[in-house]
């Protein structure tokens, strides 16, 4: 079989089963999920500032903020209150602080009662257009870079969102499994990321089941970790609202730390991945009559170069999104017998370590195929 005939046929797969996944996950339209107990219905609008009509501010000039209260007209711009001018009342305290002026483009809340009655308040800044600039500018900034791979990264990347909103998210609130759903995206992500940038080759096929592999380890290390430490989704972040998700869906809520692990480990996993089996290619095409087995010893010693830097990496990214954790807990002075047995620490410890064993476990399987298959003649 030719391989332009061999590609399409392996695209047309994957193609297939991005659009079966789609049509399982989506079938019976977005499941309504009310958190609120159903005594309010809650709609977030954009919103312009007409004018501030008083304040009774004051100000803390070491975080440079304004806490107190504003009188403010606002015009509501989208939904049932579009074109409504209202006077709401707009508290800013240290942790909700959106300090109103006139022209300011703003999101309400809307909170209407079952008797129709509506209460608004001012909830954010409106984010949306410098969002879409920031990563228009990340695009930009990638395909001018990145060339040709660049543009086919960007569209990998936008693959792998789809399958998070679109698979993973309408799959487990149809109580699949996480794990299952999660393990979906990771192919999903992984053949169309590695086989649009190196094309349908041996390198790529070596990094998608070390990939895999990794993942898969990962996961049953995290299994195990979480068992003896008598952790799982229901310790996390935000229970009352899993429970209160479950109680609606059915939702399989103590696997989500499983999953989480999955997606958020994909990433660095599959860097590491193809990085051995690109060096291994490297090697066989400088001297083509190596053995598989010094491919192999080759390979494990660039991932052994690696395995430091990429471990350190992951492990100072979940630090990094627990740093205000770690700060509050330090200024309670907790002791270490009650903060290495709290759950959101052991949760941090479990996810960053199944992670970088991910990684670690992925360089021998990655070398081990990577090397067989090229030292096939």
């Amino acid at each position: 079989m030719k391989s332009s005939t061999r590609s399409i046929l392996v695209w047309l797969m994957i193609i297939i089963i991005f659009i079966l996944f789609l049509i399982i996950a989506n079938s019976t339209g977005k499941q309504e999920v009310n958190l609120t107990g159903g005594l309010d219905e809650i709609t977030y609008e954009k919103a312009k500032v007409v004018s501030i009509n008083d304040e009774e501010l004051e100000d803390d000039k070491s975080l440079n903020l304004k806490l107190g209260l504003q009188y403010v007209d606002v015009e509501i711009k989208t939904g049932n209150l579009k074109g409504q001018k209202l006077n709401i009342k707009n508290y800013l305290s240290y942790d909700q602080n959106v300090y109103c002026k006139a022209g300011l483009d703003v999101i309400v809340r809307i909170d209407t009662s079952p008797t129709g009655g509506s209460l608004v308040s001012i909830y954010q800044y409106n984010r949306i257009f410098y969002n879409i600039i920031i990563v228009a500018v990340f695009f930009i900034i990638m395909a001018i870079v990145g060339g040709a791979k660049g543009i086919k990264a960007i569209f990998a990347l936008m693959v792998t969102f789809v399958c998070i909103l679109y698979i993973f998210i309408p799959l487990i609130y149809k109580s699949f499994s996480p794990i299952f759903a999660a393990i979906i995206v990771v192919f999903l992500s992984t053949t169309t990321t590695l086989f649009l940038i190196s094309g349908i080759s041996k390198k790529a096929i070596s990094a998608i089941l070390g990939t895999m592999s990794g993942v898969f380890l990962s996961v049953i290390f995290s299994y195990f970790a979480s068992f003896i430490t008598h952790i799982s989704g229901i310790n996390m972040d935000d229970a009352e609202s899993l429970w209160l998700i479950y109680k609606q869906t059915n939702m399989q809520i103590k696997q989500l730390i499983f999953a989480g692990i999955i997606i958020s480990s994909l990433g660095a996993i599959m860097d590491m991945s193809m990085s051995v089996a690109s060096s291994i290619q490297e090697i066989y095409e400088a001297n083509k009559d190596q053995t598989w087995k010094s491919l192999f010893i080759s390979g494990m010693n660039v991932g052994k170069d690696m395995i430091g830097t990429m471990t350190n990496t992951i492990i100072l990214a979940f630090v990094g999104s627990s740093l205000v954790l770690i700060i509050i807990l330090y200024a309670f002075n907790i002791g270490v017998n009650q903060l290495l047995t709290t759950n959101e620490i052991t949760i941090e410890i479990i996810q960053a370590i199944s992670a970088s064993l991910g990684i670690i476990l992925s360089v021998p399987v990655s070398a081990f195929i990577s090397s067989k298959l090229f030292a096939i003649k």
